[in-house]
């Protein structure tokens, strides 16, 4: 395999090559560069090729498996690249049939005409292209190759920030990628492109890469950057580094960043400029800010100026564009952060509210455009807003103040009480206080409800903060007391009755007549006059109410009782045991009965004489009863033995 340059790309006869494999080298030699193998090569860049060598042994049968080998990096639209076999054939009899696709590789594929050989360039590849070839034997037999894919660079572009310091490019006078342009890119041209230090103080400012402008084209040169969308509004940096040689001359008298809407000198805006000679012998910052009219994608060009005079070169490196986003940046959100209430109470929520964003990142985690927080202590919140424009934030702080509440108690004097009665409520902790159902703000306060009722106080300290406490009053109900008595009449004087009460559990009366007290549900009374009884009767929930009875009184003296036939009289009445009888009229068939006031029978006779002893000295003072029965009519006096 020697280096030899090809007579005719493609098969090589036994005149001009040996027998056998042979893979050959080829050097592309820039000034014959219209040779197939150099179509797609750099200057200096060493291109494999496999050829076959014809022998005079026949093929027989398939040929062996294959496969189809080529450029390895990506290539740029429009390129020609040169395709191979990877393996050679050292038999004759060999055809070749060159197949493409697309789509994939397994087709559909086009028929390559030309050439029909071991190896071919194929100019002008526009798309990622799968290349297969299909191998006949003329004794027959076919085998098919395994496919190549040439991958076509697609069209870059990017947005800020950009960054190009020319690391990426794989040769001398390649440029980032195929969507960058120059002026006159190459050896001894007006742009080119290094991979290491160089005469002529070109050297990188980082990195082993960097970029020149060449002084042999008096004018202006260009570097055309690939697309960068750009957003109107925003305002953007831009800036390189430059150096030239060590002599100081002066004939680069401009170097500009600018930016247009296409990779053309036309319509170009200059965003930053040496405003006169490009001078420096280390690298210098050439730098400016600058917005753009309408969104969309821009191109960004580096133009070099040059005139007659000595310094060959106008180097330059690390091309970026950024969002500032510095504190005095106009491309950060204007924002402002407002609490409800910078101070608050323990146990209350702060809210904040900050706006001039677009978006937000709160120090508790939230991204909402507002917050509502319960702290216990004084805390101070953070939100970072954020320009959804330039991405560029800002960030502001709110501090909540927390003052303490104060710890509200409410006690009580009683809390069952009886409807009607009064109790206190006493509340404790606070300096001033609020009652719920009163108009008082002392720490006192007397209630008299009608039914339960449940209390509130809100007590508030020194720091103005306050809190609740309740209280619940119990109020039970009055019994309902009835007082009766059997003798709703009358009694007669000496006379005793029982009188009852309902309603309660307890009862202790009392009468308009005598100070002295009687207690029990029923009492037995013996009033002399008519008198009045109250009864206050007392339930299991110790609430108490009154009911009144009035026992009517009658001296029963003097009665006399009648009938058609006979009248009678009994005296005296009242007596201390002897009482007269004494009848009128007819008497025949007059009897009488004493009996006591439970009906118990204690005598009984006849009446035969007009005036008749009823000795009653023997029985205890009291009320009796005398019924005088004269043939169908009966009477009943009433005998109070004193």
């Amino acid at each position: 395999s020697n280096n030899m340059l090809l007579p005719s790309y493609g098969i090589l006869t036994p005149a001009t090559a040996l027998l056998g494999t042979t893979r050959m080298r080829v050097i592309c030699d820039w000034n014959n560069a219209s040779a197939d193998p150099c179509r797609s090569a750099t200057y200096g860049e060493a291109e494999d090729y496999s050829v076959n060598v014809i022998s005079n042994i026949p093929c027989n049968g398939a040929p062996a498996a294959n496969s189809v080998v080529g450029p390895t990096y990506e290539i740029c639209p429009g390129s020609s690249i040169g395709i191979g076999l990877a393996s050679n054939y050292t038999v004759n009899g060999i055809s070749y049939l060159w197949l493409a696709s697309t789509t994939s590789s397994a087709g559909p594929r086009t028929t390559t005409l030309t050439p029909t050989s071991a190896a071919l360039s194929v100019p002008n590849v526009t798309a990622s292209t799968y290349f297969m070839s299909v191998i006949s034997c003329s004794a027959g037999g076919t085998s098919s190759s395994t496919p190549y894919q040439a991958t076509v660079q697609s069209v870059v572009t990017n947005t800020p920030p950009y960054f190009e310091g020319f690391e990426g490019i794989t040769a001398e006078n390649k440029l980032p990628n195929c969507s960058w342009t120059a002026s006159n890119l190459g050896p001894n041209m007006s742009n080119q492109t290094y991979t290491m230090t160089n005469t002529n103080n070109r050297v990188p400012h980082n990195g082993s890469k960097f970029a020149s402008f060449y002084y042999g084209t008096i004018g202006s040169s260009y570097f055309y950057t690939n697309g960068i969308y750009l957003t109107a509004g925003v305002t953007y940096s831009a800036g390189l580094w430059y150096t030239t040689e060590i002599y100081g001359y002066n004939n680069w008298t401009d170097l500009s960043i600018m930016y247009g809407s296409s990779q053309s000198t036309t319509g170009l805006t200059t965003i930053a400029s040496s405003n006169g000679p490009a001078i420096s012998m280390v690298y210098k910052l050439l730098s400016n800010t600058f917005q753009v009219p309408t969104t969309g994608v821009y191109y960004i060009a580096i133009k070099g100026t040059t005139g007659p005079g000595y310094a060959e070169y106008l180097s330059w490196d690390d091309l970026f564009i950024t969002i500032p986003c510095t504190a005095e940046s106009a491309n950060n959100p204007t924002m402002t952060l407002t609490a409800d209430s910078p101070t608050i109470c323990a146990g209350e929520t702060a809210h904040m509210t900050a706006t001039g964003a677009d978006t937000y990142t709160w120090s508790t985690g939230d991204m909402a455009d507002n917050i509502y927080q319960d702290p216990i202590y004084n805390t101070t919140y953070q939100v970072i807003g954020t320009s959804a424009l330039s991405g560029c934030t800002a960030t502001l702080s709110q501090m909540i103040t927390v003052n303490p509440s104060p710890m509200i108690y409410v006690f009580t004097a009683k809390q069952n009480i009886c409807a009607g009665e009064t109790t206190s409520l006493t509340g404790f902790g606070g300096i001033t206080y609020t009652w719920s159902g009163s108009s008082s703000s002392g720490s006192v306060i007397n209630v008299s409800p009608t039914s339960s009722t449940t209390y509130s106080v809100w007590g508030a300290n020194n720091y103005g903060c306050s809190a609740m406490a309740v209280q619940a009053i119990n109020v039970n109900q009055l019994p309902t007391i009835a007082a009766t008595t059997p003798k709703t009449d009358k009694i007669c004087e000496g006379e005793s009755v029982v009188l009852s009460a309902t309603g309660g559990s307890s009862f202790v009366w009392v009468s308009n007549t005598s100070s002295g007290l009687l207690a029990g549900a029923n009492v037995t009374v013996s009033p002399t006059i008519p008198t009045t009884y109250t009864v206050t009767g007392t339930d299991i929930n110790g609430c108490s109410n009154v009911a009144t009875v009035s026992q009517n009184v009658d001296a029963c003296t003097g009665i006399k009782e009648s009938s058609s036939s006979t009248i009678f009289s009994v005296y005296p009445n009242p007596a201390a045991g002897e009482f007269i009888l004494e009848t009128g009229g007819e008497l025949d068939e007059v009897y009488f009965v004493v009996s006591d006031v439970t009906g118990k029978e204690i005598m009984h006779r006849a009446v035969t004489e007009k005036k008749s002893t009823i000795n009653l000295v023997n029985l205890s003072n009291g009320v009796y009863f005398l019924k005088v029965s004269s043939g169908s009519s009966v009477h009943t006096i009433k005998l109070i033995k004193q």
